[in-house]
């Protein structure tokens, strides 16, 4: 552990001044719809934050309701502990995101944070909150969504301050398991971890369709493939995914997943190392039928690169999110490598950013190995 190693850049990346914040209005309405009358156009905010010590990093943000409104971001770092690659992300108040850090160094890795707020007028529902990781499995209890077909979950997480190591407390996945309950399974238990979690319910069940279930990666597999109960359109769809493992010594590669669509009805789950179990993988394929349009692709980092460029169809900069499948406690930012070197999320984690209305800029802060990581940019709402 310990290894410091440069980033090499393959293109000039546009740096946003700490904990900015720039609004984007998409719709020049206010007004609350009723649910037959709602047209789902999403508004956005976006921006860049830095952590560089433990404590909280606060944002400003043009007013949202909290209820119709939740958080997607993606992070960098280049640290082999983990209280320098987990931070936890949360929608603070009306006004206000928080990136919540927990660390015992005088002088932490710098963590690099893009966010979005997105918001809905009307037809969307969002609860949030946070839980001690005080078991393997823990149930929590929510108000119930219409059906689990209509919600999704997205999390991040903090670490106990003193946390060295890589180990069986870190990876975590996120599932609805009834319309009332929301259980994170993890296979080391550990009381001072805290999951910061968000569901996300279209309340039109014509607006949406989401599949979500559990398999696994043992033994020599490298990869599995899922099939899907029904279709899906991948024009309109995106994958999350969250693991839980026991690792062995300094081997991220073996406990990091690339999620993408394999078409229509199968879901590609692979990883770059095979030297311990993913115990068990969740999978979330979320079909947005409320007019979202998404586009996906994997980037591929050889080593020693620290930047790459995605061509995309044209995309509103105003109202479109990129982020990755992978949920690693630090976003939507993981992906999958070959590297067993060390215990440092960062060789496959980046930041995502939308430089331009064809351009997305993948950008990682540790180069020691390859990656791939499958990502997403997501055009939310009616066009």
């Amino acid at each position: 552990t310990g290894v410091v190693l440069a980033l090499v850049v393959m293109v000039t990346v546009v740096t946003t001044p700490v904990a900015s914040a720039s609004y984007y209005s998409s719709t020049n309405s206010s007004a609350d719809f009723s649910a037959a009358g709602c047209f789902h156009r999403a508004n956005v905010q976006k921006g860049t934050a830095t952590s560089t010590a433990e404590g909280t990093t606060s944002v400003s943000i043009g007013a949202v309701d909290p209820t119709k409104a939740f958080l997607v971001f993606t992070s960098r770092h280049s640290s082999n502990r983990p209280v320098g690659s987990e931070i936890g992300g949360r929608l603070a108040s009306a006004t206000a995101i928080e990136f919540i850090r927990v660390s015992d160094e005088s002088a932490p890795v710098t963590m690099t944070i893009e966010w979005s707020v997105i918001e809905y007028p009307c037809g969307v529902n969002v609860q949030r909150g946070s839980v001690f990781q005080n078991a393997t499995a823990i149930d929590w209890p929510i108000t119930p969504v219409a059906s689990v077909a209509q919600a999704f979950v997205l999390w991040s997480k903090t670490t106990d301050r003193t946390d060295v190591i890589y180990s069986d407390n870190d990876p975590v996945l996120g599932e609805l398991t009834t319309v009332s309950n929301l259980q994170f399974r993890v296979n080391g238990a550990a009381a001072s971890h805290v999951i910061y979690w968000q569901v996300v319910e279209f309340t039109d069940p014509t607006t949406i369709a989401v599949q979500h279930g559990s398999t696994s990666l043992v033994g020599t597999a490298t990869s599995t493939a899922v099939a899907l109960a029904s279709p899906t359109a991948p024009a309109r769809s995106f994958v999350l995914v969250g693991g839980r493992s026991t690792p062995v010594g300094n081997d991220v590669g073996s406990g990091l997943v690339r999620a993408t669509l394999a078409g229509p009805s199968s879901l590609t789950l692979d990883r770059g190392a095979t030297n311990y179990d993913i115990t068990e993988i969740g999978w979330q394929v979320i079909e947005l039928r409320d007019g979202s349009s998404v586009q996906s692709g994997s980037a591929s980092f050889p080593t020693g690169v620290g930047a790459v460029v995605a061509s995309i169809a044209a995309v509103p900069l105003a109202r479109s999110t990129a982020f990755a499948s992978g949920q690693t406690g630090g976003g939507e930012n993981g992906g999958r490598t070959t590297y067993v070197g060390d215990d440092i999320i960062g060789v496959a984690a980046a930041g995502m950013r939308l430089t331009t209305p064809t351009q997305l800029t993948l950008t990682r802060d540790n180069t020691a190995g390859d990656a791939d990581i499958a990502w997403s940019v997501v055009s939310w709402g009616w066009p």
